[in-house]
Formats: C-alpha cells, sequence, structure tokens
C-alpha cells in the first residue's frame, strides 16, 4: 500500500520575520496588508490554507517568536531555531514580506508528495517544505558557526537535493517579496 500524502494540517507554518528589514527602512513585518500586519496576514493565510499551527521565526515576544541563535545571519539562522525547537516537525516556511502567495498554493505545497524532506515551488526557494531532522539541524549548525560557511538557502536546498513542483501559474506577484519601499508600492498598486 503507498503512503498517503500528507494533510496541510499536519505541517507546521513558520513566518519568517527576524530580518532587520534595512532595505525597506521600517519593520517590513509591521507594514499594514489590508487591514492587518504583514506578520499576522501571513499567520492568517496558514490558517487558511488548512495549517492549524504557525510560529514566528525572529525576536518579537509579542508574536511567541523564536529568536535566532546566530543574529544577523539571515533566514537560514532562523530556520535553524524554529528546527531546533520543533525537531522532528514538518515545517512550511514563507517569508513575512510575501503577501500576495495564495493559501491554496501553500496548502498545495504542504499536500505534496511526502517522499523529500524538503520542497519547494519550482525556480521559487520560498515557500519552503521542510522536515526538522537532526541531519538538516546539524547542516544549518555547522555552516552557521563557520565565518565562511554559506548563508543562501539556494545552497541549503542543493545540499538536501530538495525536490520540486511546478508551480501555478502566476499571474503577477505571488511568488514577490516587498524588500524595498518601491517593491512594497508595486505590491500595492
Amino acid at each position: 500500500m503507498a503512503p498517503s500524502a500528507p494533510s496541510a494540517e499536519a505541517c507546521l507554518g513558520v513566518v519568517l520575520a527576524g530580518g532587520q528589514s534595512r532595505r525597506m527602512g521600517q519593520d517590513k513585518a509591521l507594514l499594514d496588508w489590508q487591514g492587518r500586519s504583514l506578520i499576522d496576514h501571513a499567520r492568517q493565510r496558514f490558517a487558511d490554507a488548512g495549517i492549524a499551527e504557525s510560529v514566528v521565526s525572529g525576536d518579537r515576544p509579542e508574536h511567541g517568536g523564536i529568536p535566532d541563535q546566530h543574529r544577523g545571519e539571515g533566514p537560514l539562522a532562523g530556520l535553524l531555531a524554529v528546527a531546533e525547537a520543533y525537531a522532528g516537525r514538518r515545517l512550511l516556511v514563507v517569508p513575512v514580506d510575501m503577501p500576495c502567495l495564495p493559501a491554496a498554493w501553500l496548502a498545495r505545497l504542504a499536500a505534496a508528495s511526502p517522499s523529500d524532506c524538503a520542497l519547494h515551488y519550482d525556480g521559487y526557494p520560498l515557500p519552503l517544505r521542510i522536515d526538522a531532522t537532526l541531519d538538516l539541524r546539524r547542516q544549518l549548525t555547522a555552516w552557521l558557526d563557520d565565518p565562511a560557511g554559506p548563508r543562501a538557502l539556494k545552497h541549503l536546498l542543493r545540499a538536501l537535493d530538495a525536490g520540486t513542483i511546478p508551480p501555478p501559474t502566476p499571474s503577477g506577484l505571488e511568488f514577490d517579496n516587498a524588500n524595498t519601499p518601491e517593491d512594497w508600492a508595486r505590491i500595492n498598486a
């Protein structure tokens, strides 16, 4: 008998919100998106995707955030902090600054083939479904403890031989990040 696909609710939603927002000039996570902060919007999107539980990566006590132990080291540090706090869980990771990503696309990624320990849409490193395995935690720790270690998510995806699924046909902004005021203006246009 073939294993059944996991349900979306088996994933723990993770909002990456630990960055310094230097290029934006203000805290991106608190920007208003359709009447709520981007951080609250991201958590609601998980709920809309059928993912009952979500956490925030970053030093955000007001949101129960999980602080990075390797501060200033980017998304890999946030991923490691959550993977350590939720060892063994299947994580569905989204950046706080990707507000146009539909909840249905998160649900699709969450419920895709269970055989890959890391899975993302082809051509897009985030959103990412990844298992918080001991191997993942060891790899991230080794890289982050090494000042010359990789810091880009693309290196992790390559090291894990992450699987991909074809993205739904984007109509425009679904995978766009708001890193600068110009990005934010474009997304809000």
